[in-house]
């Protein structure tokens, strides 16, 4: 499976709806001080995309 690209604004968007507004998943001199290469997406958000997998991959369970 293949997701992307993927653009800082997804980031932004999805913390717009999750309400988890940490500037380390937007910001990238505030995640690189804190010792990250570059900005990461949050949790649930990778999360999301792994179920999405996990559905497409076994099918609609009932």
């Amino acid at each position: 499976m293949t997701v992307g690209p993927l653009r800082r604004h997804d980031f932004v968007r999805y913390a717009g709806s999750s309400g988890d507004f940490n500037p380390i998943h937007y910001d990238e001199p505030y995640a690189q001080a804190a010792g990250n290469p570059s900005v990461f997406g949050q949790g649930m958000f990778t999360a999301g995309i792994a179920a999405h997998m996990v559905a497409d991959w076994f099918g609609q369970v009932l």
